[in-house]
């Protein structure tokens, strides 16, 4: 910053005091797929299964663009990437971004496997954990989830 566009010490207090930051609130979620789709965060479920008709969501924008070639791939992933679009080539597959707070329950158990470094199958509503059955129920009475963003504090 030149000399020109410092601020004094007391302007930095009263712009910080004064602040007041644009939220923005946006309502999620979670959509079921059509009765011929099946709708999966990983591509597992459509090479195991051969599921012809797959719809991917995501909450990495970033993902969503590379596997969809509007982003270069990053050398980590480049063979990852090239095995996710094979796979692509052999079904009918969307993707899409939403945000997180969108599909709790698949976060939820996310998380729970991530928490215990183990992975976990469930054939029954009883077999999830509390807090699972707690995120599925919000989900199926379709009660919005917030997704809360802020505006940056402008540096002028």
């Amino acid at each position: 910053m030149d000399k020109k566009n410092r601020m004094s010490w007391p302007d930095i207090m009263s712009k910080i005091g004064n602040y007041k930051p644009m939220i923005y609130y946006r309502s999620c979620t979670w959509k079921p797929p059509d009765s011929r789709r099946i709708k999966c965060n990983t591509d597992g479920a459509s090479r195991e299964r051969n599921v012809q008709d797959v719809l991917i969501e995501t909450d990495s924008r970033g993902l969503k663009k590379i596997i969809q070639k509007e982003w270069k791939v990053p050398w980590e992933l480049v063979e990852r990437m090239e095995e996710i679009r094979d796979i692509m080539l052999l079904t009918v597959t969307i993707i899409t971004h939403t945000y997180k707070e969108g599909y709790g329950l698949a976060d939820c158990i996310a998380n729970i496997s991530i928490e215990g470094q183990t992975s976990h199958e469930y054939h029954s509503f009883h077999e999830l954990a509390v807090r699972a059955r707690q995120v599925l129920n919000t989900e199926k009475a379709k009660v919005p989830v917030l997704h809360k963003k802020t505006s940056k504090i402008n540096h002028q």
